[in-house]
């Protein structure tokens, strides 16, 4: 696997390979369990990969924000993955590639911003401002996040965006999908993914002390601003 990106089909026969067992057939862990240790350790490794490489996994969401809007919501499919870190956005409406809005530093300060720019009428078109938060919703118990974005003033017409930003990382699940990730994070992939296992057949609970020690410590590393610099997200709820 010298060049990386390879299937969860690939990754899957390596961590049979370690673990001894390279069939499902009387073999002490299913494809099914493997499939699910990939899965979580494809997850934690896209993180920390990220952080280290900020181009990586990056994308871009062309989006209308529509005509007198307080907000717009952005969806995001699986293979474009929600956004881990904004990078910018730019209005494309008049010109391609569009003018940067630079990024207000929170609702309060797009608010202020807002209440400054003074002759509305003259900028009511033109998104000088921008700011997103991860907003929040619940029904019956069920929690969704959507990717909620307020430009200030609020545009007279609908204006062509586009966001730039570093993905979470898509769900690993079909044998077919690609890892998106070099060979030397795939190793650690497969390595992770088979002490996992191992740990699990032996029954001992150490090294999931230990995973649970790496794992807090990688929940805090991720709880850094949505905006790439020094400010953070602030998220909204309703319910």
């Amino acid at each position: 696997m010298s060049a990386g990106n390879s299937t969860l089909a690939d990754i899957l026969a390596e961590v049979r390979d370690l673990l001894n067992e390279p069939t499902a057939s009387n073999s002490f862990w299913a494809d099914s369990q493997l499939k699910r240790y990939i899965k979580n350790s494809h997850r934690d490794y896209w993180r920390k990969w990220a952080r280290k490489k900020p181009e990586f996994g990056s994308r871009q969401k062309d989006f209308t924000y529509t005509a007198s809007a307080e907000y717009v919501d952005v969806s995001f499919t699986d293979d474009e993955g929600f956004p881990a870190t904004v990078d910018y956005c730019e209005d494309r409406t008049d010109m391609q590639p569009g003018t940067k809005i630079p990024w207000a530093d929170s609702m309060e300060a797009l608010t202020h911003y807002y209440n400054q720019l003074g002759d509305t009428v003259l900028l009511s078109n033109w998104p000088a401002r921008i700011f997103g938060t991860i907003h929040q919703s619940a029904s019956s118990g069920v929690q969704t996040n959507v990717f909620r974005t307020h430009v200030a003033p609020i545009p007279s017409g609908s204006r062509s965006m586009r966001l730039h930003y570093q993905a979470e990382p898509y769900q690993l699940t079909a044998l077919t999908h690609t890892t998106g990730l070099p060979d030397v994070v795939e190793q650690c992939i497969i390595l992770k993914a088979a002490s996992i296992a191992r740990a699990q057949e032996e029954a001992t609970d150490e090294p999931f002390r230990l995973l649970l020690d790496e794992a807090e410590k990688e929940m805090i590393s991720s709880s850094r601003p949505l905006r790439k610099g020094p400010k953070r997200v602030r998220s909204t709820s309703s319910w």
